[in-house]
């Protein structure tokens, strides 16, 4: 037997059980949610209760959820700071986006990395490439935006 944590519907729940094959996946998905809180909280992000969602988000939409992650740390400093609309880690949009929650801004940017059409999407979903992403996302300082992503994204275990 082994105790094996579980998220379901929004609590967390033990488990005693014998390890089915789809249980390795769960409990990967639940060290990297504490990986996303340890590492936010030395930021005193907001966007550490959020783990889940940066999560779930880039999983549905197949990419690392170290690109979020990332891109929250260079746009706004996980969110600390708020220079481009509400509830906007991302520096979302141009003009930037409001959104209604940090959840909802984390769902609407992996849903843009993982299914627009424009090319530098394209190109990052097809290479995983980040100076790719950055073609797209931040096209006038690719180059520096790419050097920071990867500052970041290397810092996640």
């Amino acid at each position: 037997m082994l105790n094996v944590i579980l998220y379901l519907i929004g609590s967390w729940v033990i488990l005693n059980t014998k390890i089915a094959p789809e249980l390795p996946r769960a409990e990967i998905i639940v060290e990297e949610r504490y990986d996303i809180k340890e590492y936010l909280s030395k930021y005193n992000s907001p966007l550490e209760e959020y783990s889940g969602d940066f999560i779930r988000a880039s999983k549905n939409f197949g990419f690392d959820y170290k690109v979020l992650v990332a891109i929250s740390g260079v746009e706004s400093g996980f969110g600390t700071s708020s220079l481009c609309g509400d509830y906007n880690p991302f520096g979302y949009g141009n003009p930037c986006w409001d959104f209604s929650s940090y959840s909802e801004a984390i769902w609407k940017v992996a849903e843009t990395i993982g299914t627009s059409e424009a090319t530098g999407y394209k190109r990052f979903r097809e290479t995983g490439e980040v100076y790719d992403l950055a073609t797209a996302y931040n096209s006038s300082y690719a180059v520096e935006w790419t050097e920071k992503i990867n500052y970041f994204f290397n810092q996640l275990k």
